[in-house]
């Protein structure tokens, strides 16, 4: 089937006109022809442009994504995960997930502290508990810098120093390198805030060790029984 182009005052075979009906629909608009005459709306299968003939400019109010975002062949962020919490907890498991799929996870933590005590929240890959596969390299808390590494049996994502009256917000985003055979190292930023100012500010760096199991579940583990508030938030985001 191919497209037709008419000139003015000509005669034409009706199934010419028919063809470009077609050729639109199968090459241009989301429709394919299943029978003779007929035009079905499918699913999931035509691009709009190719790579040699892309649009230059799309405008719209709203964009509606099921999979992922590319920009030159590269995979935006695109959200795997959205968990609010109903209900106040120590201890969060977000599974089903797969590393090998992407090449990075971005973690966003909203915490509503529910303890006014210091507390920490750390991660867990797989369940893995053993200390050598942890190891933190650079922390800075408050503008004062540590290095060098330190064995640690988690990789902390987000804490609270002070023992306050009000159990306040905390913030946390990492980026971690998901994939096997690859070093696993989370990087990132977290703060933790009362109504009355901010509590702690910090930039980390920390490595799992393991780079020969997926990750296919992240726990999130409070260090005081009750901390994380209703309300709560967790997203992760892949990206290829």
């Amino acid at each position: 089937m191919s497209y037709n182009i008419f000139l003015t005052n000509t005669v034409t075979d009706a199934n010419k006109v028919l063809d470009n009906f077609y050729f639109f629909g199968g090459n241009r608009l989301p429709y394919t022809q299943t029978t003779a005459g007929t035009l079905t709306a499918v699913n999931n299968t035509y691009d709009i442009g190719v790579t040699a003939t892309a649009w230059k400019n799309v405008y719209c109010k709203t964009i509606n994504i099921t999979n992922n975002i590319y920009s030159n062949s590269q995979t935006l962020w695109t959200l795997e995960v959205e968990y609010l919490i109903s209900a106040t907890c120590q201890l969060i498991t977000i599974s089903g997930l797969n590393g090998d799929n992407a090449g990075d996870f971005k973690i966003n933590f909203e915490c509503i502290w529910g303890t006014a005590t210091a507390t920490k929240i750390n991660l867990w890959f797989n369940d893995d508990t053993n200390t050598a596969n942890y190891n933190n390299f650079l922390t800075q808390v408050k503008r004062v810098v540590s290095s060098g590494e330190t064995t640690t049996a988690e990789i902390k994502i987000l804490e609270k120093l002070n023992n306050t009256t009000t159990a306040g917000f905390g913030f946390a985003e990492m980026i971690l390198k998901t994939k096997s055979g690859y070093s696993r190292i989370g990087y990132g930023s977290y703060f933790s805030s009362n109504e009355n100012n901010i509590d702690i500010s910090a930039f980390s760096c920390n490595l799992w060790k393991n780079i020969t199991t997926t990750i296919t579940s992240i726990i999130f583990e409070s260090s005081i029984v009750n901390s994380i508030f209703a309300t709560s938030r967790i997203r992760i985001f892949k990206r290829g």
